[in-house]
């Protein structure tokens, strides 16, 4: 007699590939590329538009694509200086980081009023902090995780313009908590060919979580979006 063997197909063991998403996109990232993108429109309006950006690998690989959302009202009187949320979008349409700043001034005469940004991940995690140190002459910003604590340190130059026609860049240092050693950067560029502004993050390679690669994007957001961080003098 012969015996047939059933194996049931749902029984057995399968491995399913679940795509990435949200912050899984940044894993292994050690560089990333923000171009800011800019339409007729935008050019031609009174008020400044919302912003939107493309978040990409050097290779060229779309990860994020941001938008802004803000107050007409905040655009038109309070310009750079004004409070908004930017919602970061993966490959998959879902939103993977979202970034809340507050109304702010950039200048060190204000003091009880500086720059202060709150990083989010799929929406309702805390990832944690940009925020604006007093200073008189080199901006400096701490950068800490959702426990409060003070994992990198971001400090740019004095004077950060280098004049050329429209040209502009400046370099912001990633620094360790007592700023002796450089670890990464954000340099800021002016892009006179897409009329808008370009930045390269170069990440920590070094014990970084994917949490913390959000909040350092969530520092070049902040420089972006406040250019006069950027001109102090």
């Amino acid at each position: 007699m012969m015996f047939i063997v059933i194996v049931d197909w749902r029984s057995t063991t399968a491995t399913h590939i679940i795509p990435p998403s949200g912050l899984d996109f940044l894993r292994g990232v050690t560089e990333l590329c923000i171009q800011q993108t800019v339409e007729l429109v935008d050019l031609l309006a009174y008020v400044e538009s919302e912003n939107r950006f493309e978040v990409k690998v050097p290779q060229g690989e779309t990860l994020y694509i941001a938008a802004e959302s803000s107050s007409k009202t905040q655009r038109m009187c309070c310009a750079s200086s004004r409070g908004f949320e930017m919602r970061l979008f993966d490959p998959s349409r879902q939103e993977a980081i979202r970034l809340k700043r507050k109304l702010a001034c950039s200048s060190w005469l204000f003091g009880c009023c500086l720059q202060e940004l709150e990083v989010y991940s799929d929406v309702d995690g805390y990832a944690g902090s940009v925020i604006q140190d007093w200073t008189i002459l080199d901006p400096l910003f701490q950068l800490k995780d959702s426990n409060g604590q003070v994992i990198y340190r971001l400090k740019g130059p004095a004077s950060a313009a280098t004049c050329c026609g429209s040209n502009y860049q400046a370099t912001f240092d990633v620094l360790s908590p007592d700023c002796t050693n450089n670890v990464g950067s954000i340099v800021h560029v002016w892009d006179s060919m897409s009329a808008g502004y370009k930045l390269t993050v170069t990440f920590p390679t070094i014990e970084v979580t994917t949490e913390m690669k959000a909040v350092i994007l969530g520092a070049a957001f902040l420089l972006v979006c406040n250019p006069k961080i950027n001109s102090r003098r």
